[in-house]
């Protein structure tokens, strides 16, 4: 039985990977003494098995079902975001006599029109929830606030793992650039700040692979290549991994420009897939969103990286469409 049970999904019509705030919440929490299982793609199951597994771990004890919303619905459904999918609302009628507490974190608990009552969560929830836990459990503990530096995230037996997943995790949190289109959390910090401590970054690593054999990641960093220090310490500890680590994530391409050294290094660090965000290669309109050097320059640059990097490392360029001052005529040139 389980004191907080936590349903997870991420929907992709051609994908299916874990969000990692669902166990990221569970391993803070047992740390307190909670007992969590995390019930993870949800929305594959039908109403009849997702009830059926979610009461296997409801006892006396069970406080809440939480609900995670990072995209918990299909992609190619307008409006993702507007109320609760269907998958959400069936599973929970068959579940209201249940006397529990509901709770709903990630994106779409900051909007106000869903069709159900939710407690709501809003952006990272370590403090929230295990605050909300102790006051429902009757609990009065003063407790130590989170810190990513100092939290290595541990999975357990009960998630099944499986040893070709991809699993997601963090370096850090926050990101110290403030993009005029980013609306994230923790921008503009300072440099070197809400970095995870390397050690625990190793342990961690180690960890999941003696267990359960996973050695490729998503780093969910906003900006994996914030500083030099942070790619070489990684470079660093995947040439001393007993397996072979490769991960996928966003970097900035001005940074790896002029930061050359890092080229080499976050090929030595694992890197075998980059998300870079080009948003034009228009002058002018990258200029009006403050990407001014990629539309200067990225496009030679990519193509000197394609020949360092060669088809070891692979990309996604991500655009925005319809910025200031670029036509159509120029998008079709970038897309050609």
């Amino acid at each position: 039985m389980a004191n907080l049970i936590l349903w997870n999904s991420l929907t992709n019509d051609n994908n299916h990977i874990r969000v990692i705030a669902c166990y990221q919440l569970a391993s803070w929490l047992r740390q307190y003494g909670y007992t969590v299982k995390v019930i993870d793609f949800c929305y594959l199951m039908s109403t009849e098995q997702l009830v059926d597994i979610t009461k296997k771990h409801i006892g006396p004890d069970t406080l809440a079902i939480g609900v995670s919303s990072t995209f918990w619905n299909q992609p190619s459904i307008p409006l993702r975001f507007s109320t609760e999918p269907e998958w959400v609302m069936n599973a929970r009628v068959k579940l209201q006599d249940k006397n529990l507490g509901w709770l709903l974190g990630g994106p779409a608990a900051v909007l106000n029109n869903h069709k159900l009552k939710w407690t709501k969560f809003r952006s990272f929830a370590e403090d929230a929830l295990l605050q909300w836990m102790d006051q429902n459990s009757k609990k009065l503990i003063r407790r130590d606030l989170f810190d990513i530096r100092y939290s290595s995230l541990h999975f357990t037996k009960e998630d099944f793992i499986e040893s070709y997943e991809v699993l997601p995790i963090e370096l850090g949190r926050g990101c110290q650039f403030k993009c005029r289109f980013c609306a994230y959390d923790l921008i503009g910090k300072k440099k070197g700040t809400y970095l995870k401590d390397y050690d625990l970054i190793r342990e961690q690593l180690i960890r999941n692979y003696n267990e359960y054999g996973v050695t490729r990641y998503t780093v969910l960093d906003d900006t994996v290549n914030e500083s030099e220090e942070k790619i070489f310490a990684l470079a660093d500890i995947a040439q001393h991994l007993p397996f072979k680590f490769e991960w996928i994530g966003f970097n900035r391409l001005d940074l790896i420009w002029s930061r050359p050294s890092t080229i080499q290094a976050l090929k030595d660090s694992g890197l075998r897939s980059a998300f870079f965000g080009i948003e034009s290669f228009h002058p002018a309109a990258a200029m009006a969103v403050g990407k001014g050097w990629n539309g200067k320059q990225g496009k030679e640059f990519l193509l000197e990286l394609k020949e360092k990097w060669g088809n070891e490392i692979t990309w996604m360029l991500a655009f925005i469409v319809g910025l200031p001052k670029e036509s159509a005529e120029h998008l079709e040139e970038t897309f050609n």
